[in-house]
């Protein structure tokens, strides 16, 4: 009975093993590159609280003047 249960325990382990290599190849091949200049897009129409679309135009205004800078 040890013996079955070592060989059922080597054959799981093996086929996560198995399983997951194929995995992350699967998903480097679908890796596709970004041009550095992909502009950001937000969709954000209207907030329920105005204090949220405050804080969302300081976030952007934020970003805005980080971006001048290093450009």
């Amino acid at each position: 009975m040890n013996k079955k249960l070592l060989i059922f325990i080597f054959f799981l382990v093996s086929l996560l093993i198995i399983t997951c290599t194929k995995q992350t190849a699967k998903l480097d091949s679908q890796k596709i590159p970004l041009p550095a200049a992909t502009p950001l897009i937000i969709w954000w129409k209207k907030s329920f609280y105005l204090e949220e679309d405050e804080a969302i135009k300081q976030i952007i205004a934020n970003w805005e003047k980080k971006k001048r800078l290093f450009n």
